[in-house]
């Protein structure tokens, strides 16, 4: 396993993350989590990645179990202020500082531990970033939270958190999450080139689509919906199943054994080779998922492979 900071911070995380979203199905039970943590670990992963929404709080709560007296041995990055957090009107789920600095104390006590190493906002696109920027800031502060950072923040609110930061003298954002992969290149647009601004670590989630990109389906047969999983990962199957789509899919599979590796190295290797990207997010509900996904950061693409992937995915370098 590889490690790098994560941006300009101190904080040196393996080049895959574990993703907490399944683990807080009602699919996974308390000693499959054990055990992929534990596969994790034997993997050299030392970033999970968890918020308070995940499984109505499951995936906190199982995380915590699991780590034990191993928590020092990660970095846990949990989430707050997701619009989907139940409360009373009209304090809806929102960054809010309200919000944010209620779901920490929640997400302290669900994780089982006394500090969070990043907490960030869940959803930046509702609240003005410098009530988002101070209440994060006061947490460090605190000693609650460690560093901070945000989640699917559209990028002209990310540049004005981060300057207003800058400009006030509080703690910087270290970590932005959005969704990207190989078929979903929106962020390159223009969040990604804002984390390059600020030194932010671009952190993806969804790197293979809901399984779409690990070549786990077949073209025409049914998405199965037997699962709590399966049915969360339908609808982004549902969109990727296109006709363009399944053919760049084809494209890709030849690459990927032209060089002796899995349709889901290469999908994650890919992004492990773009800017601003230190760590990838890839989800598992056993432990040899996570175990298949950390090969990925031992992959190596040389300039020709890139280059074929950037025709095959339609990519201009030079625009």
């Amino acid at each position: 396993m590889e490690y790098r900071y994560l941006g300009k911070s101190g904080l040196y995380a393996s080049r895959i993350s574990l993703g907490g979203v399944q683990l807080g199905s009602e699919d996974v039970s308390q000693s499959q989590v054990d055990r992929i943590i534990a596969a994790m670990f034997a993997a050299g992963i030392n970033i999970v990645d968890t918020a308070y929404i995940y499984g109505s709080g499951r995936s906190e709560e199982r995380i915590g179990k699991a780590l034990g007296e191993n928590r020092k041995d990660v970095i846990l990055v949990t989430k707050g202020g997701h619009w989907k957090a139940q409360y009373n009107p009209p304090n809806i789920g929102t960054p809010s500082r309200r919000n944010l600095v209620q779901e920490v104390e929640t997400c302290l006590k669900r994780l089982k531990t006394d500090y969070i190493d990043v907490y960030m906002w869940h959803v930046g696109d509702s609240v003005p970033p410098h009530e988002m920027i101070r209440a994060m800031d006061d947490l460090v502060k605190s000693g609650k939270v460690l560093y901070i950072g945000g989640s699917n923040t559209p990028a002209w609110k990310l540049g004005v958190a981060s300057e207003y930061a800058r400009n006030h003298g509080m703690n910087p954002l270290v970590l932005e999450q959005s969704g990207y992969s190989m078929l979903n290149r929106s962020s390159e647009l223009e969040r990604i080139p804002c984390c390059l601004e600020y030194g932010i670590s671009f952190m993806p989630y969804r790197a293979l689509q809901s399984g779409f990109l690990s070549g786990r389906y077949k073209k025409g047969d049914p998405i199965p919906e037997d699962t709590a999983t399966n049915q969360y990962n339908k609808p982004t199957l549902d969109r990727m199943s296109t006709e363009e789509n399944w053919e760049t899919l084809e494209q890709l599979q030849q690459v990927a054994a032209d060089h002796g590796i899995q349709h889901r190295e290469l999908a994650l290797a890919w992004l492990l080779h773009q800017p601003a990207v230190d760590t990838v997010i890839t989800g598992a509900s056993s432990p040899e998922q996570i175990t298949e996904n950390a090969k990925a950061a031992d992959v190596k693409l040389g300039p020709d492979v890139l280059a074929r992937l950037d025709e095959i995915l339609g990519i201009d370098r030079d625009r």
